[in-house]
């Protein structure tokens, strides 16, 4: 949409408390699985971070973590910087303003890489193949992805899936995609269905105070639309996290 390069679309978004579905119980449901396999003192990259909301979850559950969060958004960055300022946390998370496509990251150097929510902005497959090569050869990465749960799909959620993102796959394409990247399945999980009220409430407060309204009308109907879109899904799409690692080469 036109207003993604607005100022007013970042700071509509730094408001809300995350931005996307989610909720901390279900990060680190998926964290928890593979935790005691991480190392000691992780190195942790959270790409795509937003605010902070799986940034700072991720820091709490693993306190011996450097962790690294990038974000395109400075307003999103900004506020990220501020809440890890008021934790006392400025010496365990580093926060960077890039591309989350090319990661101010070496290669080879992360021991659990994260992305919660916003890998459709480069892409499911693309991502996979952009991201391996920061992953230590016992590296993890957790990828949650909007998915097709179902092939009973009413019509206009197909139509507008296929309009907002048409490379959207089902568990068993993804799956498919990341093995063909180079990597073994370690688990799947999809994000529980309330979990999406967590971000669509807040959206829907802040239309209701006024709060959208420099985006102008057809932006307030785009976001009211998605939830309407969401509710009327009957449960054929979702998030699903997919936890991977580098598969060995033979």
């Amino acid at each position: 949409m036109s207003e993604v390069f607005d100022p007013a679309f970042f700071d509509f978004y730094a408001a809300l408390p995350q931005q996307g579905p989610g909720r901390d119980s279900e990060t680190l449901h998926v964290l928890h699985r593979i935790a005691d396999r991480l190392p000691a003192q992780p190195r942790v990259a959270d790409l795509g971070c937003g605010t902070g909301r799986t940034t700072l979850a991720l820091a709490a559950a693993l306190p011996d973590a450097a962790v690294t969060a990038i974000d395109f958004s400075d307003a999103f960055c900004q506020r990220l910087r501020d809440e890890t300022t008021h934790r006392n946390l400025g010496s365990r998370i580093h926060i960077h303003e890039a591309d989350m496509a090319a990661p101010p990251i070496a290669p080879s150097s992360l021991d659990l890489l994260w992305s919660e929510g916003a890998v459709y902005n480069i892409g499911f497959e693309n991502a996979l193949s952009l991201w391996r090569p920061l992953l230590k050869p016992a590296g993890y990465a957790v990828i949650s992805e909007c998915t097709w749960l179902s092939d009973d799909r009413p019509h206009a959620v197909s139509e507008f899936w296929a309009a907002a993102y048409p490379s959207m796959g089902t568990r068993t394409e993804n799956v498919s995609r990341a093995t063909a990247a180079g990597y073994e399945i370690i688990d799947t999980h999809t994000l529980a269905a309330e979990a999406w009220a967590d971000y669509y409430d807040p959206i829907t407060k802040a239309i209701e105070d006024g709060n959208a309204a420099q985006l102008g009308p057809a932006f307030i109907a785009e976001l009211e639309q998605e939830r309407a879109i969401f509710a009327a899904s009957r449960g054929s799409y979702g998030y699903v996290f997919y936890t991977v690692k580098p598969r060995r080469r033979a």
